[in-house]
């Protein structure tokens, strides 16, 4: 399994996680919706409720997770957000600090050979961020040419 936590940022509708932008019908940034919530500005009628969650929750997730993966017998790839390292964006760093912080707090009570914490920082280094056909910057992903090696660095970690 791979599993990225790009943000403590919850979208709770009912019992229900649900994703903070789902881009079906119309495509909205996260420019956008970031502040207010894609559901708060175009689906008020679902009363989605917006939130983040402490690291403690964070890692109470992430126990869930390993419980889950360990009963299937699955290897699992932990990641955060994309975070260029020569210049950070200070709340997707703070964001991995805790994720990395509550991974190694689960991590303790089990065998490190089943679960793995990843960090894309190299990447984006080496290949910036995805540039759109107008020409912006998207800072939500990785160039396509860096997909071959996240692919390899992935592969190897799940096959040892």
């Amino acid at each position: 399994l791979i599993i990225e936590i790009s943000s403590p940022r919850v979208c709770k509708w009912n019992n229900l996680h649900i994703n903070t932008n789902p881009n079906i019908d119309r495509q909205a940034t996260y420019e956008e919706v970031w502040k207010i919530g894609y559901y708060n500005l175009y689906e008020k009628e679902m009363e989605v409720k917006m939130y983040d969650e402490s690291v403690e929750q964070q890692m109470q997730n992430i126990n869930q997770i390993m419980d889950l993966a360990s009963e299937h017998d699955k290897k699992t790839v932990f990641l955060g957000h994309l975070v260029n390292p020569i210049n950070p964006h200070p709340v997707r760093q703070k964001n991995n600090f805790c994720l990395k912080e509550a991974f190694d707090s689960a991590i303790q009570s089990r065998e490190q050979g089943d679960f793995f914490w990843y960090d894309c920082s190299h990447l984006v280094k080496q290949y910036g961020f995805r540039i759109l056909p107008a020409g912006t910057t998207d800072i939500h992903h990785l160039p396509w040419e860096a997909l071959p090696l996240l692919s390899k660095d992935l592969a190897l970690i799940l096959e040892s």
